[in-house]
Parts: structure tokens; C-alpha cells; sequence
């Protein structure tokens, strides 16, 4: 009986301790707090810094002002000068712009003088009237280079040009037989010119400059000596110029 009573006691007991531990084991996974994974930081931090910065701006560069805004290629003008050696020359240009700091001109010049006539009426006669042999006809040909400065104004201008200028041939008035002279010019000039800019492509210049002249004359009588003269000549011009560029 004792060894059934002790038998049943050590069972409960045994029983009782396996139940408290699994309590335990119990309360222990409900205590244990669940665990949240953070990102770690210094992943976000390189990811920024590897992102690329952005380029700066360049900042853009200003034009200077040179030659006007609306360029043409070609155009064409008509211009007056007043020179110390040739006296007052008209003339016309052909010009080509380059670019907006260069351009090239030909220049040609044309002009007829005719004859001075005299009419004159003797006592108790009829009127009389005679031509004289002063007629002659001008020509100038020639080239010109200019170069457009950077000025904040106006646009402005150095330019150099060559120029060949003939008188022809004339006869020596109230000379005897048929004496006759021919005058001719080589001309070279350093020029300084401002412009504006009327209209579209219509240009009005201004220019004055230094002018370096040789005089040619070939006198020949009705002999039929000939006798040839030069000499250079050093003086200043100006002048003004109206020019339209088309193209």
C-alpha cells in the first residue's frame, strides 16, 4: 500500500515539473520581441553621393559689335571724294562682305566732260560759234579693302584702297598744230570710316583718311616730241558713301 501511495506521489511530481517547465518555455517565446530589419544607413548615404551632379552652365559669350546685324553678301554704292591732288571724284562700288569683319569692293569710275563752246557775234556779222578741244573723259578702276572694328557704337572701320585714274587724252587748248596731253594717277589711300544702318542692308558712310597720289602727264607736240612728267603728291581726302546690299 505505502509503495502504490509513494508510487502515485513521485508521478504526480514528476507530472508537475513537466508542466511548469513547458509554461516557461512558453512565456519565453511570447516574451521575446520580434525583431524589425532597418536598412542600414550608410547604403542611402552612397547612393546619394553617387548620383552625378549636374554640369554647369557655360556662360555664353558676348558679340562686340562690328558690322550690322543684317548682312547681305553683295551690294552696291555710290560715293563722292574730295582729294587734295584729284579735286572731287565720283565713282561706284561693287561690294562683297566676308564675313562680319571683312569686305572687298572693286571700284569703277566714269565721266564725260564735253567741249566748251563759244558763241560770239562780230560787229555788223553774224553769230558765230565755235567748239573748243577741251573734251576728255575720266575713268577710275580700282580695289579697296576694309576691316570692321569691335566698337560699342557705330560700327566702324580701317580700310586701304588702290586706284588708277586717267584724264585721256586731251588737246592743248589754243595751242598750235595738234598738240596733245594725257594725265593720269595712281592713287593709294589709308581710310578711316563710321556707317549706320538707314534701313535694312542700306548703309550711309562717312570716311576721311590720307591720300597718296603719283601724277603721270605725257605731253606730245605736232612735231611729234614727247615729253613724260611724274611726281607724288602726299594729302588728305574725306568723302561719303551710300551703299545697298541685295543678296
Amino acid at each position: 500500500m505505502k509503495k502504490i501511495f509513494l508510487s502515485a506521489v513521485i508521478a504526480l511530481a514528476l507530472c508537475s515539473y513537466g508542466y511548469a517547465q513547458d509554461d516557461e518555455e512558453y512565456e519565453e517565446e511570447e516574451a521575446a520581441p520580434a525583431k524589425v530589419a532597418k536598412a542600414p544607413a550608410y547604403e542611402e548615404e552612397e547612393e546619394e553621393e553617387a548620383a552625378p551632379a549636374p554640369a554647369p552652365k557655360k556662360a555664353e559669350k558676348k558679340k562686340s559689335t562690328t558690322a550690322p546685324t543684317s548682312l547681305g553678301f553683295m551690294g552696291i554704292g555710290v560715293g563722292w571724294d574730295q582729294n587734295t591732288a584729284l579735286g572731287t571724284t565720283e565713282y561706284i562700288k561693287l561690294k562683297f562682305r566676308l564675313n562680319e569683319s571683312m569686305q572687298l569692293a572693286a571700284i569703277f569710275g566714269l565721266a564725260h566732260y564735253g567741249v566748251t563752246t563759244t558763241t560770239y557775234t562780230p560787229n555788223g556779222g553774224n553769230e558765230t560759234t565755235n567748239d573748243g578741244t577741251d573734251d576728255y573723259t575720266p575713268l577710275l578702276i580700282g580695289a579697296e579693302f576694309d576691316f570692321f572694328l569691335p566698337t560699342p557704337l557705330l560700327p566702324s572701320y580701317i580700310g586701304a584702297d588702290v586706284i588708277y585714274a586717267s584724264a585721256g587724252e586731251k588737246t592743248t587748248p589754243n595751242g598750235t598744230g595738234n598738240d596733245t596731253y594725257s594725265e593720269s594717277a595712281l592713287q593709294f589711300d589709308v581710310i578711316f570710316g563710321v556707317q549706320a544702318e538707314l534701313v535694312s542692308n542700306v548703309f550711309l558712310t562717312g570716311k576721311i583718311g590720307l591720300g597718296f597720289d603719283y601724277l603721270m602727264s605725257d605731253d606730245k607736240t605736232a612735231g611729234g616730241d614727247e615729253t613724260s612728267t611724274g611726281r607724288f603728291v602726299f594729302g588728305t581726302q574725306a568723302g561719303i558713301e551710300l551703299s545697298w546690299f541685295f543678296l
